[in-house]
Order: structure tokens, then C-alpha cells, then sequence
């Protein structure tokens, strides 16, 4: 009995690590898709918000202005900058582009996630992410939407 003792304490410990991991994806799935929901119900056309995104490139910290009419984006430019990477905002242009980026993020085994979203209208108000191997130092990404407005 002594013997086994070890081996019951392992695969208990594994048992509620894996718990606890599979728990931060469910809480991160069940935020995304409640978010998605609100938004939906919303059923926002117009809209424009400020997006920043931190991250190990040429782009980074740079305020970019985004406006989207029904679902497509109108308008993109950076708040007293110039972008130097082409493209490099095209999967931020919408509400809907950043939920399916934090959806992708979901299903990425490789990457930690961690989001916050609007409480009055569901839109991701903060996306972080980071490789799971710390061996990687500049693996790490923040999205920050700020200044959203709804336009009747």
C-alpha cells in the first residue's frame, strides 16, 4: 500500500492539473462566446474603435483608427504614425475579425489566451497572448480596442 502511494499522488496531481488547464480554455470559450452573443444582439452596421497591438514588430504600439459599415472596412488609418508593414492590421478590421482571431488563438495547443470584452455591447476590449514554451522570449502579443463608437 505504501508502494502505490506515490502513484496514487501522480496521477491525481496530473488529473487536476490537466482539469485546471482544460478549465482556463472552457472559461475563455464560454467569455467568447457570451461576448459574440451581446454583440450580435446588438446588431451594430457602423461603428469605429481605436485598436493597438503590442507585439515584437515595426507596428507595434501604434494606434490605428478603424471604421466598419455593414461588416466591411471603410477605413484604416494610424493615429499620427505611419504603418510600415502592409496588411499588417487587416485581421483587427472588424468586431468579428478579432473574435475569430481569439477563436483561432482558442484552438492554438501552443498559445496561452487571455481576453476581456465590453460589458454593455460584447467586443473584445483585450486580447493577450503567449507561446506555453518560455523558452520562446518574444513570443508574447496585446490587442487593445479603445475608443468605440457606434454610429446611428
Amino acid at each position: 500500500m505504501i508502494n502505490k502511494l506515490p502513484n496514487f499522488l501522480s496521477i491525481t496531481l496530473v488529473m487536476v492539473l490537466t482539469a485546471l488547464l482544460l478549465g482556463c480554455s472552457y472559461v475563455e470559450e464560454r467569455q467568447l462566446n457570451s461576448g459574440r452573443k451581446l454583440w450580435s444582439s446588438k446588431n451594430i452596421n457602423h461603428y469605429r474603435y481605436v485598436v493597438t497591438f503590442f507585439a515584437f514588430n515595426s507596428d507595434s504600439n501604434k494606434p490605428v483608427q478603424i471604421e466598419v459599415k455593414d461588416k466591411r472596412r471603410v477605413s484604416l488609418k494610424c493615429m499620427g504614425c505611419d504603418l510600415e508593414i502592409e496588411g499588417s492590421f487587416d485581421d483587427l478590421s472588424s468586431i468579428e475579425a478579432l473574435f475569430e482571431r481569439i477563436q483561432s488563438l482558442l484552438e492554438d495547443e501552443t498559445r496561452s489566451l487571455s481576453a476581456e470584452y465590453n460589458n454593455e455591447f460584447g467586443y473584445p476590449i483585450r486580447i493577450e497572448s503567449r507561446s506555453k514554451d518560455r523558452r520562446i522570449s518574444d513570443s508574447s502579443s496585446r490587442i487593445e480596442i479603445s475608443k468605440f463608437e457606434v454610429f446611428k
